[in-house]
């Protein structure tokens, strides 16, 4: 907080055309604390996003613009109360979920869900992982949660087949 920072860019095309010079990004962030909830920019699933026949776990990640733990739930409670954590969360502001994007978050598994009908679930997280009592501003969490709807599949089922206009049991030579 309070710092100005500056950013050096030079670009090359895929002909390896370079600039000859650097861009340069200059600013500063505001004095003060963080009063602000992490937001969470998505999953790895569109939403809402289709599951397999009989599957009842799938892994997920979610996506946020800072580190923070995040907790999903089957119901919509504040994050205190959800009762499912991520187990693998960004928890400093070098440590990125996905390095290549520069995309903090958090990892885990959602359970529970169920076949033939919408499973949604409800996620919420904190910021400031490694909060200690030194930093401006306390933790903030979500108080909406990101919603995610995952439909489960009916069993596929053949009904009828043709091959060349021939219908069942023709034996075609």
């Amino acid at each position: 907080n309070g710092a100005s920072q500056r950013f050096f860019v030079k670009c090359k095309d895929t002909n390896g055309n370079e600039n000859p010079t650097n861009f340069m990004f200059e600013f500063c962030v505001k004095d003060g604390p963080d009063t602000s909830a992490p937001r969470i920019l998505g999953t790895n699933y569109q939403n809402p996003s289709y599951i397999s026949f009989n599957q009842s776990t799938i892994p997920l990640e979610v996506y946020t613009n800072e580190p923070a733990t995040c907790k999903w739930d089957f119901e919509d409670y504040d994050y205190a109360q959800m009762n499912n954590e991520f187990p693998d969360c960004s928890q400093s502001i070098v440590d990125y979920l996905d390095p290549s994007s520069y995309t903090y978050g958090c990892k885990g598994e959602l359970t529970g869900l169920q076949s033939m009908e919408d499973n949604i679930y409800y996620i919420k997280c904190m910021d400031k992982p490694l909060w200690n009592d030194s930093w401006l501003g306390k933790r903030m969490d979500n108080k909406e949660s990101f919603v995610l709807t995952l439909k489960g599949s009916y069993p596929l089922e053949i009904n009828n087949i043709t091959v060349n206009g021939k219908g069942n049991n023709t034996i075609i030579k």
